[in-house]
C-alpha cells in the first residue's frame, strides 16, 4: 500500500486534533474528495469489492456523523479504508491512540542514518581499543 505522503499533511502532534475516529475519517474523506476526485458512493464501492463485504454511501455517511449517533466504524476496515481514500490518517491515529509511533518514509530513513551512525561509533571505539591493545 503506498500513499502520496507529500499530500498529507502530517506535522508533529497532527493526530492530537483528532478526538474521534469519525474526525479522522472525515479528513481522510475530504482528502479523497478534493486529491482523488472520489466521491463517497464510489468509495463504498471499491471497499466492497475489496471487502467483499457490502458498504454503501449510506453506512460511510452513518461512520462520519457528527452527532455521534451513526455507526462504529470497524476497526478491520481501516486498511481498505486507506488504501482507498488514499490516506492513511486511520491507521496512523489509531496507533497513536495506542500510545504507538509509525515512521513515515522520510522519518524512517533518517532514523536508518542515525543507526548506521551508532554502528560507525561503536566500530570506531572498538578499533580504538584494539589499536590501544596492539601498542601495550
Amino acid at each position: 500500500m503506498n500513499f502520496d505522503w507529500d499530500d498529507i499533511n502530517l506535522e508533529p502532534g497532527w493526530h492530537e486534533n483528532f478526538r474521534e475516529v469519525r474526525e479522522v475519517l472525515n479528513a481522510a474523506l475530504k482528502h479523497a474528495l478534493q486529491k482523488r476526485e472520489l466521491k463517497r458512493g464510489r468509495i463504498a464501492e471499491i471497499m466492497t469489492e475489496i471487502l467483499d463485504v457490502q458498504i454503501t454511501e449510506n453506512v460511510i455517511n452513518k461512520w462520519t456523523r457528527s452527532d455521534g449517533n451513526g455507526h462504529k466504524f470497524p476497526l478491520k476496515y481501516a486498511r481498505v479504508f486507506a488504501q482507498v481514500t488514499g490516506d492513511p490518517r486511520i491507521l496512523l491515529w489509531h496507533a497513536a491512540s495506542c500510545g504507538l509511533r509509525i515512521l513515515l518514509p522520510r522519518e524512517e530513513k533518517k532514523f536508518k542514518v542515525y543507526l548506521l551512525w551508532q554502528q560507525e561509533q561503536k566500530l570506531r571505539r572498538e578499533r580504538e581499543k584494539i589499536q590501544e591493545e596492539l601498542s601495550e
